[in-house]
């Protein structure tokens, strides 16, 4: 996400929380991807297309940007989720279904930057927490609640753009992979 930023922006987020709290940041942060029309959205799901992974699904990331930008978060969340899975499994090359937290932590490990403690609180403690059915609240944005019905007030369109932005991050890692394996 910090790749999207400027400085100015940035401090004026940090400045925004600081006078307004975080739903007023969070506002803010929203209101930078989803301008225009969600233009910045819109920039990021293009260049997803040089991701041979997401090119080849290009038809559900399109259909996930016209909901999000039709206000139909209650389609573009489901839509999206899963690509993250399948994209962080291209990246580590296995098979299993649980792989974001494992990029996660892999990442978490080797650099310790602010945005990759960020990735990983949001990835451990939000998108992919376990919590038991029935017996614990799920996250807001928890993948499992949501993806098995558990989950009935996550459409938002801060949700919506939390899920694009977990898969541009993920995609930012794809790009990454790729450079060390480039001579």
């Amino acid at each position: 996400m910090e790749r999207h930023f400027t400085s100015e922006f940035l401090l004026a987020a940090l400045e925004v929380q600081e006078r307004s709290g975080e739903a007023a940041m969070n506002d803010a942060i929203g209101g930078l991807f989803n301008a225009k029309d969600s233009a910045l959205l819109v920039a990021m799901t293009e260049e997803w297309a040089r991701i041979p992974y997401l090119f080849d699904r290009q038809a559900i990331v399109r259909d996930a940007m016209s909901a999000h930008r039709a206000g139909q978060f209650t389609l573009s969340i489901p839509a999206l989720l899963p690509l993250a899975e399948g994209l962080c499994a291209e990246i580590l090359d296995s098979n299993a279904t649980n792989v974001v937290k494992p990029l996660a932590r892999d990442w978490h490990s080797r650099e310790n930057e602010v945005w990759v403690q960020l990735f990983h609180d949001i990835v451990e403690d939000v998108i992919y927490k376990t919590y038991a059915f029935g017996k614990d609240p799920a996250p807001y944005l928890n993948r499992n609640g949501i993806l098995h019905g558990r989950v009935p007030d996550y459409a938002s369109q801060h949700n919506s753009t939390r899920v694009f932005l977990l898969i541009d991050t993920v995609a930012d890692r794809w790009h990454e992979k790729q450079r060390t394996l480039s001579p």
